[in-house]
């Protein structure tokens, strides 16, 4: 992040390698409950007696709008730089339509329905408490059963999609398939992913970062504390 935009801003900052163990120790159950704050900004005022304040989630999708996050928080420089660069040179200077494609392929087909996450059981739309907050946003956009069961069908299509399935997701919003497009992938299937390449993708490749040593220095700090399952960081796979 844009750690000076963020400082000019009237925010302190401090990075997490840099931050005592007693911080860094502290979780949301060892804290007290009143000086846990769970969504949007409350009064400073209300937490002065608290040593550490734990933010569950402050960007909640309800206080978005009032609290307007993205005003703030933006990217490095570095970042921005670089991503201009990329779309200047790959995409012409404008990007017209973004995908994400996220496989989640560790599912189990027998037991969850599909080996991708994101449409067996355990994260389907249409059942879990996963999709509540989609199906509510629906409810409230129609009353029209047979619409909002397409809605829904639309998005649970949009997860781990190749590019027929994009092109459906897209031409259900009344949209045409560009040309040429920005993917944003984990590249776990390869076939998923050769289809969008093959029909217009753009994705992020390696002589595009290799003159940034600020990825490779990012990468190294983040693999140095993010995988440790033997702290807080991530749960183990049968925990998952």
């Amino acid at each position: 992040w844009d750690l000076e935009f963020l400082q000019s801003n009237g925010f302190r900052v401090v990075k997490e390698t840099d931050v005592g163990k007693e911080i860094m120790s502290q979780t949301r159950e060892n804290t007290p409950i009143d000086c846990r704050i769970h969504t949007g900004f409350p009064s400073p005022s209300k937490f002065s007696h608290c040593k550490i304040v734990y933010m569950t989630n402050p960007f909640s999708y309800k206080s978005l709008r009032a609290q307007k996050p993205k005003e703030f928080i933006i990217p490095a420089k570095w970042i921005r730089d670089a991503s201009l660069k990329i779309i200047e040179e790959k995409l012409g200077g404008h990007v017209s339509l973004s995908l994400h494609q996220r496989h989640h392929n560790w599912g189990n087909a027998e037991t969850h329905g599909s080996k991708f996450l994101c449409r067996g059981s355990l994260k389907n739309i249409f059942t879990t408490n996963i999709g509540t907050e989609y199906r509510n946003a629906v409810n409230m956009w129609t009353k029209d059963k047979d619409m909002g069961h397409k809605m829904l069908e639309m998005t649970q299509l949009s997860c781990a999609v190749n590019y027929e399935e994009a092109k459906q997701v897209v031409n259900y919003w009344k949209q045409d398939m560009p040309s040429r497009f920005f993917l944003a992938s984990d590249r776990e299937e390869k076939d998923r992913f050769e289809s969008m390449i093959n029909n217009g993708g753009v994705a992020i490749t390696q002589q595009d970062y290799e003159n940034l040593p600020q990825i490779t220095e990012a990468l190294e700090k983040h693999l140095s504390f993010g995988f440790d399952c033997k702290k807080k960081y991530c749960a183990n796979q049968q925990k998952f």
